[in-house]
């Protein structure tokens, strides 16, 4: 069970780090290679669909990212209220969706 339970977290610790400024490079990079080598060999899939869809949600959702900053140079809304006012509900119901995913991903069959 504690294998499901980290796996749930692994996107919500890239958003988190997203709206903080970190960049999924960094985020990707590093959960890659440090959680890689201890995961569970039936658990692999589950960790890389949590670091694929962490970063995708992370890159749509965040102040930070470079799609907001583009949205904000060309319209001139404020990062902030694109992705926390527009943006917020659709990362929250697609970091659940895919928290729930990669739980069932990291089941051992």
């Amino acid at each position: 069970m504690g294998w499901f339970v980290r796996c749930v977290l692994v996107p919500w610790l890239f958003f988190a780090g997203g709206a903080v400024g970190v960049n999924p490079i960094i985020s990707g990079t590093l959960s890659g290679s440090i959680l890689g080598p201890i995961w569970p060999d039936y658990g692999l899939l589950a960790l890389g669909f949590g670091i694929v869809t962490g970063w995708g949600i992370t890159i749509a959702g965040t102040p930070f990212s470079a799609n907001a900053l583009l949205l904000e140079r060309c319209t001139g809304y404020n990062t902030r209220v694109a992705a926390y006012d527009w943006s917020f509900r659709y990362s929250v119901i697609s970091l659940a969706v895919s928290s729930l995913i990669c739980g069932v991903l990291a089941l051992p069959f």
